[in-house]
């Protein structure tokens, strides 16, 4: 029932993903992302990151202690996603925002997070920094070619 739940709320969230450029609720435009083989083999939730994308990054935004980087994400009862965000001083947030962006309803401290990965870092993070991250990362590239970050996955 839960993995039913998990795919319906991912199928809602890419049929919200549109073509070209998304939007924010704040107007800015958010550029679609490439999907790699990688990433659809994964079998975790980086399958979806070209449609989960623009929540991911108001989550990094929200996150006080920059530049942050996703621990983790995962699909909510409501159909919203709980994105972990990981910050510059190794504090762990708990993000609620929709798929498709805008501002989050909610973002608290979550210190006892197991984060899963696989790890999302953007172009203006240094990288993977657990020692637990797989130095095999994955770039992530807009449907331009644009670099907007890595994906890294947990090695133990």
């Amino acid at each position: 029932m839960k993995a039913q739940r998990v795919l319906t709320a991912f199928a809602l969230a890419l049929s919200l993903a549109g073509w070209g450029c998304t939007q924010t609720g704040g107007g800015s435009s958010i550029p679609s992302l490439e999907s790699s083989s990688r990433m659809e083999e994964s079998g975790d939730w980086s399958a979806h990151l070209p449609s989960v994308y623009p929540g991911l990054l108001a989550c990094l935004e929200a996150n006080p202690s920059k530049p942050a980087y996703v621990g983790d994400v995962a699909t909510q009862d409501d159909g919203t996603l709980a994105v972990h965000t990981v910050g510059a001083d190794g504090s762990v947030f708990k993000c609620s925002v929709a798929a498709n962006g805008g501002d989050p309803s909610a973002n608290e401290p979550d210190d006892g997070a197991v984060l899963k990965g696989p790890y999302f870092y953007p172009e203006n993070h240094v990288g993977p920094v657990s020692a637990c991250t797989s130095t095999d990362k994955e770039p992530v590239f807009t449907t331009g070619k644009d670099l907007v970050g890595w994906l890294a996955w947990p090695s133990c």
